[in-house]
């Protein structure tokens, strides 16, 4: 709880240290996705503009279920009418076809019936129009000057997507096979990669593709981009969903063979760093199947999050370790780990039953100090969920 107070106390700091000259604007996107830890920390700071020249802009899809919109909520039950909502809808038809015009293509050229089929696909949906535009300028129909449109297009206009998912997917199999590849790679990775470990997993699978050329080819067709220069070449996929349908799009056996070379690619390339890329080595090894790797870091993902503070996060680590716990030092210690970073969340009756688990383990290898301590513990959360019968049992029990 220091710790995160510290973070708070920090972040706080230096946002009202930058506001002191000029108003500061935060605009958060995609909170969708958010994970649990920063929208926490992201709803402590929304109080500074009662105090401070900040705005701050949450830009989410309305998925009541995900983390970051709880933070809209924690917005409108705290702040109420200082709190403004702007709902988007989809564009109509003149817009659609402005921003088909803004994108660099004229619509104009373009057959009425084919015109037809991509306004009525693309209900308006913006990012639908940006990867349509984009797919018809790979194949030339879609061009900056005044060129007429082919007689026989390249694309059915029957044949386009519906949905855009399927519209992504098709433009990722409508890539050179080379081009292809690499990006089905890369998505192996992640949202964002690393040039170095993306060359790595490459080298042993197709040592003939000239890996820069082809994402040069990737960057000029608007699929990735780069993220960072230094220390180390980083690219990202343009859009989550582009990364997704590149993913979904590869089969699951091959997926399970290339999360596990990628996880071996980050131990050979970074045998200093395991810890930072502990989460991410976990998720690879999990996904290629290598359970005994995929506990280790698990563990160690787990460790450094309840480190930092992220306690919802080592809560997730932990309880897929336990599942692939095999002795009882390990879940010992799991289970352990697993209270603590409960009642830091304040969920205590949950932390009480994964320290009574702990208690039955450390019973067994004879660690009368650790259960003593959790006893403890386990009476301070009680305390704290003022449930006074189970102080007693626990004092009784300990």
């Amino acid at each position: 709880a220091q710790l995160h107070t510290q973070y708070l106390k920090a972040i706080r700091s230096f946002l009202q240290c930058i506001s002191i000259d000029q108003p500061l604007f935060i605009i958060l996107e995609d909170l969708q996705w958010a994970d649990p830890s920063s929208v926490q920390l992201l709803g402590e700071l929304l109080s500074m503009t009662a105090t401070s020249p900040i705005l701050f802009c949450l830009v989410s899809r309305p998925d009541i279920e995900s983390n970051g919109w709880q933070l809209v909520r924690k917005a409108q039950e705290d702040f109420g009418s200082r709190l403004i909502k702007i709902e988007l809808t989809n564009l109509n038809d003149s817009q659609s076809r402005e921003l088909i015009r803004k994108w660099g293509g004229n619509i104009e050229q373009i057959p009425p019936s084919m015109r037809e089929v991509i306004l009525t696909k693309s209900e308006g949906n913006p990012y639908f129009i940006k990867v349509l535009v984009e797919m018809l300028k790979d194949e030339e129909l879609l061009i900056d000057d005044d060129r007429p449109f082919p007689k026989v297009p390249k694309i059915n206009p029957n044949k386009i997507p519906d949905s855009l998912q399927g519209l992504l997917t098709t433009r990722v199999d409508r890539l050179q096979p080379d081009a292809r590849f690499t990006l089905k790679i890369a998505s192996i990775i992640g949202r964002n990669f690393r040039e170095k470990i993306l060359q790595h997993v490459l080298s042993n699978r197709a040592p003939k593709i000239n890996l820069m050329e082809q994402l040069s080819r990737l960057e000029s067709l608007g699929m990735i981009k780069i993220a960072q220069i230094h220390p180390e070449l980083t690219y990202q996929f343009q859009h989550i969903l582009m990364y997704e349908a590149t993913y979904h799009g590869i089969l699951k056996s091959d997926r399970s063979e290339l999360h596990l070379a990628a996880g071996l690619a980050l131990e050979e390339l970074y045998p200093d760093q395991k810890e930072q890329f502990a989460s991410q080595l976990a998720f690879h090894f999990l996904e290629g199947g290598d359970l005994s790797k995929a506990f280790i870091y698990l563990d160690l993902a787990g460790h450094r999050a309840k480190d930092s503070y992220a306690n919802a996060e080592a809560e997730s680590y932990f309880l897929r370790a336990i599942q692939l716990a095999k002795n009882p030092d390990n879940f010992a210690h799991l289970s352990t780990d697993l209270g603590e970073v409960l009642a830091q969340q304040g969920k205590h009756r949950d932390a009480i039953q994964a320290w009574e688990q702990a208690i039955q383990y450390h019973k067994k290898l004879g660690n009368t100090d650790q259960i003593a301590q959790i006893y403890g513990w386990s009476a301070r959360s009680a305390r704290r969920n003022h449930d006074n019968s189970r102080i007693l049992d626990i004092c009784r029990e300990g």
